[in-house]
């Protein structure tokens, strides 16, 4: 098809329109992501035997996720006999016998120096890192030093808007603000060298140097 309109009031019948068809209108509009003004944008707290997930909307690969309030999500049993990092992701699953999005634990593999599972989901399901959950070896509760938000990272970005990039790059100070040249120190860190390298990092501004 190489055109297509809408929407118009159904006759009888004579007008339907289904999910893809209405998704569509917001392509050019919203580009994927996590709302950054509606609730905490997934904020997590920890809380006993898991955490608490804050209010947050996403739009991703034409659907939209909405958490309207707080929200309990138990963690995984930690394991006995390493630590590990588990990562709690959003996955989009527009599968026929499906159709839902969902939060879900994805389960990393115990280890002495852990790290975040590699997402590998199955054709046409995609899925989302909101956060990542340090679960160290026999483990009961959860601190909120392991939990680390992805959330505005590349695993899971921030939705940005057509009319909302536009008017940024007008503003003096967001230019300002990509373009910093904040002193990040006298030499790169272990720990900076590997955020960059992972893309996790936070407080570096383009622009910002090691002096």
């Amino acid at each position: 098809m190489t055109f297509s309109y809408g929407f118009y009031n159904s006759v009888d019948g004579d007008r339907m329109y289904n999910a893809e068809q209405f998704s569509d209108f917001f392509n050019g509009i919203v580009n994927d992501g996590v709302f950054q003004s509606v609730g905490t944008a997934f904020t997590a707290t920890a809380s006993g035997l898991g955490l608490v997930l804050g209010a947050g909307r996403a739009w991703f690969n034409g659907t939209w996720s909405l958490n309207d309030d707080e929200l309990f999500i138990e963690a995984l049993p930690s394991s006995t006999l390493n630590h590990r990092v588990d990562s709690l992701v959003l996955t989009v699953d527009p599968r026929i016998s499906n159709r839902e999005n969902r939060l879900e634990w994805v389960e990393g593999t115990p280890s002495a120096s852990p790290v975040a599972p590699t997402l590998a989901p199955p054709v046409g399901v995609f899925q989302y890192t909101i956060l990542d959950l340090r679960r160290n070896r026999d483990a009961t509760t959860v601190t909120q030093a392991n939990i680390t938000s992805r959330v505005g990272s590349s695993l899971c970005p921030f939705a940005t808007f057509a009319l909302q990039t536009v008017e940024q790059f007008n503003n003096l100070t967001y230019k300002r603000s990509l373009v910093r040249g904040n002193n990040l120190g006298t030499v790169m860190t272990p720990a900076q060298k590997a955020a960059l390298i992972d893309g996790s990092f936070t407080g570096m501004c383009l622009g910002d140097c090691w002096r």
